[in-house]
């Protein structure tokens, strides 16, 4: 037998150690090419990761596995978004290389193959299609003025950017659909989804005790943190100071958005009971504690409406779960209660109550801590003021550029703070639709949250006609995260998240498997 004969027969009967290099190789590599300073390293190590890349192609070609590790390793990283609100460019980062590297791996299968993708039929293909066309539209409004440059920004190239970064969350969307293609892989991107939900939120709440105690490895990531490499999110309330986490996201309002929508999906695992092994119920309610807690910990009050919006879903459509859902909620206050005790001792809080932190943050709207109230309140007056006289927008991404034109005597403009800083806040994604894409762009945006609800409400009452709990559960879990994230929009206004898309292509394919005729041999049951 040659070497060459050898190695193919070793790959052959080891194919999860292969599998599990070749996925570590790609992720080191960008990684490597997104953090490292040291340019000939990342050049040494981005070679590798070409390496890896062609042995994935190669592979790929005769087994669909690269295909699903690629995309399981996309949705373990989808947290991990660094997103710089204030600039909002363009960065390579691990979660992108990963949906890059399963794009390609999947193009090549379906090439060796001879046969096209499986693109299926559904209302939200249509709402997508629909949302993007305004948006590209709204570029010629670029051509408005005022002048063509404002703190750096150019009005034609800013909007181009955000366009581009919008198509790049339609091209998560279709690679989710046309990735998962069955039960399996669609259980297997839940449960990591789920996995690294507590990985994150166990960070976070490291965070918030190495912080204060000088411990390392706070956040490996500064330099892609919006307001600068070293900001510390230190907020004082209560009487004490506390750290507001923030894990591998960018911010800790973005964090707040991740677990508001995952959240609600362990919730509706858990109170149906969707699994019956005792190992993955002990990992839904540590990722539940864990998450919960961790949300606390953001301070994102916007979340914490949205969790409440999300956990109302799952009520409604699950009357019957009320019980265990009372049950699940019981457990992880008791858990926060708890913690927030021991963490009121930390020395950054001076022995303050976490829970009187919490509830200042809704009862004293005007403390110390106030600006980011009144920066808000001023965006939405300036941002209504500005559809008021241009109805039909401003182009996309271009809101800042008018934003001082239309700003009120008495606000206070994010600017105030960080002044080299672009002013983006519009107070909600549906008035950044409103005033960048005019009536028609808001309008396809609403008609495409109400197409992934209708989409959301077929999977589920399919898949209880079929029997199968952990699908009708996980679709409803999904369909309330998706509506917790939109509530959280409504008080944000960036839809160029991952997960966002994530959430919106799951809930389609759940939809899509139910309307199978026959159903796929995978089991019924999370192994």
């Amino acid at each position: 037998m040659t070497l060459m004969e050898s190695a193919r027969s070793w790959l052959a009967e080891h194919p999860p150690l292969w599998q599990a290099m070749l996925m570590a190789g790609a992720l080191v590599a960008a990684l490597a090419l997104a953090l490292l300073p040291v340019p000939q390293l990342a050049l040494a190590l981005g070679l590798l990761g070409l390496a890896v890349l062609a042995a994935g192609i190669w592979l790929s070609l005769r087994s669909r596995s690269p295909v699903e590790w690629a995309f399981l390793a996309f949705v373990f990283l989808m947290p991990a978004t660094r997103f710089s609100l204030l600039e909002m460019g363009f960065s390579l980062q691990a979660n992108y290389a990963a949906l890059a590297f399963t794009a390609l791996l999947l193009l090549c299968r379906a090439l060796r193959r001879a046969r096209p993708l499986w693109w299926p039929r559904s209302r939200v293909h249509t709402a997508v299609l629909l949302l993007t066309l305004a948006i590209a539209a709204s570029f010629f409004l670029s051509a408005q003025v005022p002048p063509g440059e404002y703190r750096g920004e150019v009005r034609y190239i800013r909007s181009a950017k955000q366009i581009a970064q919008f198509l790049l969350m339609v091209v998560t969307y279709a690679v989710v659909v046309l990735t998962v293609q069955d039960r399996r892989l669609f259980r297997r991107a839940v449960v990591v989804l789920i996995l690294s939900t507590l990985a994150v939120s166990l960070y976070g709440i490291y965070q918030f005790i190495a912080y204060p105690l000088g411990w390392p490895g706070v956040d490996p990531f500064p330099q892609s943190a919006s307001f600068g490499a070293s900001r510390q999110w230190a907020i004082p309330l209560a009487g004490g100071r506390f750290l507001r986490i923030w894990s591998v996201a960018s911010e800790p309002v973005w964090f707040g958005d991740f677990l508001s929508g995952a959240i609600p999906l362990i919730f509706a695992l858990l109170a149906g009971r969707a699994v019956r092994d005792r190992r993955w119920q002990w990992l839904l309610w540590a990722a539940l504690g864990a998450a919960g807690l961790a949300l606390l910990l953001t301070f994102a009050r916007s979340a914490y409406l949205a969790v409440l919006v999300g956990g109302m879903v799952v009520l409604v459509f699950a009357p019957r779960f009320l019980a265990r859902a009372g049950t699940a909620l019981a457990g992880v206050a008791v858990v926060i209660v708890i913690i927030s005790l021991i963490l009121s001792q930390m020395p950054v809080t001076e022995q303050a109550s976490l829970l009187q932190a919490v509830s200042d943050r809704f009862i004293s709207p005007f403390q110390e801590e106030n600006f980011g109230n009144i920066h808000r309140t001023t965006a939405i007056a300036a941002s209504w003021a500005m559809f008021l006289d241009r109805p039909w927008g401003v182009g996309y991404g271009n809101y800042g550029f008018f934003f001082y034109d239309y700003m009120p005597d008495w606000g206070k403009a994010i600017t105030d703070a960080y002044p080299d800083a672009f002013p983006v806040m519009s107070g909600s994604i549906i008035l950044r639709f409103l005033t960048e894409t005019g009536i028609p762009g808001l309008l396809a945006f609403v008609w495409l949250v109400i197409a992934v609800v209708l989409e959301g409400i077929e999977a589920i009452r399919l898949w209880r006609r079929r029997g199968d709990r952990f699908m009708r559960m996980a679709s409803l879990g999904l369909l309330a995260g998706f509506l917790a994230l939109m509530a959280r929009l409504t008080m944000a206004d960036s839809f160029h998240f991952t997960y966002q898309w994530f959430y919106i292509a799951m809930i389609v394919t759940a939809a899509r498997l139910a309307r199978r005729s026959a159903p796929d041999p995978a089991s019924h049951e999370v192994a």
